[in-house]
């Protein structure tokens, strides 16, 4: 496995990966052990490239290849006869970010109908191979080559330093959050008095959910779990708070200023927390990674 290639076609991004090593040489083999660790390591190359459609061979050996990856993104790998490499193509062309998971001598096919070239040894499993070019009928694509292999080690996945950050950012804008949330249950009754000032009805009603609202979404951030369910609940936080509490064209002098300064703050929080529904799921360092890596036996199929 994994010769993978990434073409880029304007807006298309397709992957073409070999499958895994195999048990031996029959015409339908599964794979060795060391085939299914390459796979979940597969999964976890490729589970944030934002893949929206894989496709496999008639054989196993793909079939279980793309096992993984498929389960952990709840996608139903498509079947295509593995001599069919026009009417694959075909298919292909009609994806945004699909992932192939062929043969040694079918993926150069296929990466020569988008002017790329591709080579695959026999015995290749372990390089990558990622091709670019910049529309749909160019006859060059640029190639770089790389490699990975399955996880060594639970931590190894660190090294990616995106992950890293992305992992620093939660934390810092998760404790942000809880921060808010605890600071306005423990000063609850100021809280109350300062809402019923602004109209607001059951201001002491108001206040709690409000806040419990930024509990559970701080919570989510920081732990990747279920990090839409944190994007409803700051837009059911912020939308109304920002109106309500914060109509600074009803103010005047300094008191407008402030309240303008909170009001731009909120819809800016507001427009980052939206920009979480772009990163796919499930996040890199996450429960919801590790609930997912822990539902994909190996060599298992999805349903």
């Amino acid at each position: 496995m994994n010769l993978l290639a990434a073409l880029l076609v304007a807006q298309q991004m397709l992957v073409l990966v070999r499958h895994a090593e195999k048990v031996d040489n029959s015409r339908d083999a599964a794979l060795s052990a060391a085939g299914e660790a390459r796979a979940r390591g597969l999964a976890g190359k490729l589970q944030d490239a934002g893949i929206t459609a894989i496709f496999t061979s008639e054989y196993q050996r793909t079939k279980n290849t793309a096992a993984p990856l498929a389960a952990r993104l709840k996608i139903e790998p498509q079947t295509h006869k593995a001599d069919d490499t026009p009417g694959l193509v075909a298919l292909l062309r009609k994806q945004e970010r699909a992932l192939v998971v062929g043969h040694s001598n079918t993926l150069p096919e296929i990466a020569r109908a988008y002017g790329a070239k591709l080579e695959i040894r026999d015995d290749e499993y372990r390089a990558t191979s990622r091709c670019s070019c910049a529309c749909t009928d160019c006859s060059r694509a640029a190639a770089s080559r790389d490699c990975f292999d399955a996880p060594r080690h639970p931590f190894s996945r660190w090294r990616c330093p995106m992950r890293t950050w992305f992992l620093v950012g939660r934390i810092v804008l998760g404790f942000y959050y809880l921060f808010s949330a605890f600071n306005g249950l423990a000063h609850l009754g100021m809280m109350a008095s300062f809402t019923a000032s602004k109209g607001v009805p059951a201001p002491g009603l108001a206040v709690l959910i409000s806040h419990l609202l930024l509990l559970l979404a701080g919570f989510c951030i920081i732990t990747g779990w279920r990090p839409v369910l944190a994007v409803v609940c700051l837009a059911i936080f912020f939308v109304p708070v920002t109106l309500i509490m914060h109509a600074f064209w009803t103010a005047s002098g300094q008191a407008q200023m402030a309240e303008m300064i909170n009001f731009t703050k909120n819809f800016a929080l507001l427009a980052s927390t939206l920009m979480f529904l772009a990163i796919p799921r499930p996040w890199a360092v996450s429960l919801d990674e590790v609930l997912a890596r822990r539902q994909v036996p190996p060599g298992a199929l999805p349903a």
